[in-house]
């Protein structure tokens, strides 16, 4: 006649008004908190699942998108071969343009 949950649910108004002291005004606004928090758990688990979701699918285009930029600029490279890289001054050369500094007067 009463099913599992109508059990469940008089079991914890005993325990709450028996055990604990509790005065049934107080044991239905535990029992409203208690759903709230059902409630709100739910809509927490959802709001996560969907960041979640969001978040992956962000990462999957920006891994696209940096595969593509690489892919280009690979291409960029091999129509390129003849141009070289300029290599870093030597000491000597550097030494070279420190003398040049020009001291002005204000």
């Amino acid at each position: 006649m009463f099913s599992e949950e109508d059990i469940e649910k008089l079991e914890e108004i005993i325990y709450l008004t028996h055990q604990l002291g509790i005065n049934l005004a107080g044991v239905e606004m535990i029992l409203q908190l208690q759903k709230k928090m059902k409630k709100m758990q739910i809509d927490m688990n959802k709001v996560f699942s969907e960041t979640q979701r969001q978040l992956e699918s962000e990462t999957q285009n920006r891994k696209l998108l940096i595969n593509n930029y690489s892919q280009q600029l690979k291409s960029k490279k091999q129509d390129a071969p003849d141009i070289k890289q300029e290599k870093p001054a030597s000491s000597k050369e550097k030494s070279a343009f420190r003398d040049w500094d020009i001291d002005y007067e204000e």
